[in-house]
């Protein structure tokens, strides 16, 4: 389910990137990898012509459900980034675990410290 997430997430940022950087409006891939050894570990990463660049990687912890049974559930970081058309560099790091997706990046708008 998460990496489904991921995927979503990765698919937005290059729908969202500007396309207009290549002569002819179409992006090439530059290098592609991944890996995935069947029981929850896996790893991907990509990098395009237009300056969009993906990396992400994923294992199974241990977990505790509600009523204190162990339980097995995922957990998957990494990164993406863009430039946009003025030539600015945008990088989100994120953590997806049994706290949700958790995005880092300085253009994200951030809560208002505590008086």
């Amino acid at each position: 389910m998460f990496k489904l997430f991921v995927l979503a997430v990765a698919l937005t940022c290059i729908a969202a990137a500007p396309q207009g950087q290549s002569p002819d409006g179409q992006a090439q891939t530059l290098s592609n990898t991944s890996t995935d050894d069947g029981v929850g570990n896996f790893a991907y990463a990509f990098e395009t012509s237009n300056s969009i660049k993906a990396e992400a990687k994923g294992s199974l912890k241990q977990l505790k459900d509600d009523q204190g049974k162990d339980t097995t559930g995922e957990v998957q970081q990494g990164t993406y980034s863009w430039t946009d058309a003025s030539g600015t560099t945008y990088e989100v790091k994120w953590i997806a675990d049994e706290n949700g997706f958790q995005p880092q990046g300085a253009h994200l708008p951030t809560p208002p410290k505590a008086l």
